[in-house]
C-alpha cells in the first residue's frame, strides 16, 4: 500500500554553485519516488547550460529538461503536475559554460511497504532474546507525558 496524501509536504533541495560536468541532486532510493515541482537556477558569472535527468541505476537517462541560464540572471522553471521520476531513481543535473545555484523544490512518495504489528512484535521479541541471552535487561524509555502506571 503506498503512502500518497492528500497534502503535500515539499522537500527542498539546495546545490550551489554546481560547475561542469555537475553531479546527483537527488540520490536513488529503493521504494522512493521524486516528484519534482520546481527549479530554481542561477548563474552568477557566466551563461550556463542545464540539464535535469533522471538517475536510473547509475545510467543517465534522457533528459528532462534542458534549460540556458543567462550571466547574473535567474530562471525559475514550474514542472508539471504528475510528473515523477521512475520507482527507485534520483535527479542528476550536468551543467556546461559556467557554474548554476541550483534549489529544486519536490515531493517524495514512499511506496515501501509499512510495517505490520505482527513484525514489529517478533523485532522486539528478538531483541529481547538476544539481551536475555547477554544477561542483559530492557530497558523502557521514561514516561515522559506522566500518564499511566509511575512503578
Amino acid at each position: 500500500m503506498s503512502r500518497r496524501f492528500g497534502t503535500e509536504n515539499i522537500l527542498t533541495v539546495q546545490s550551489s554553485p554546481v560547475v561542469s560536468p555537475g553531479g546527483n541532486l537527488l540520490p536513488a532510493t529503493s521504494g522512493i519516488i521524486y516528484s519534482p515541482r520546481k527549479i530554481v537556477l542561477a548563474a552568477p558569472g557566466a551563461t550556463a547550460t542545464v540539464d535535469l535527468a533522471h538517475a536510473t541505476s547509475g545510467v543517465g537517462a534522457p533528459s528532462v529538461l534542458t534549460v540556458q541560464v543567462p550571466t547574473a540572471n535567474t530562471t525559475c522553471v514550474e514542472f508539471p503536475d504528475g510528473l515523477n521520476c521512475p520507482k527507485g531513481s534520483g535527479v542528476d543535473i550536468s551543467v556546461s559554460g559556467g557554474s548554476v545555484a541550483v534549489t529544486l523544490y519536490y515531493v517524495q512518495y514512499d511506496l515501501n511497504p509499512g510495517i505490520t504489528k505482527v513484525a514489529s512484535r517478533a523485532v522486539s521479541y528478538n531483541k529481547q532474546l538476544q539481551l536475555d541471552a547477554q544477561g542483559r535487561k530492557g530497558i523502557r524509555t521514561p514516561n515522559v507525558t506522566a500518564l499511566g502506571d509511575k512503578t
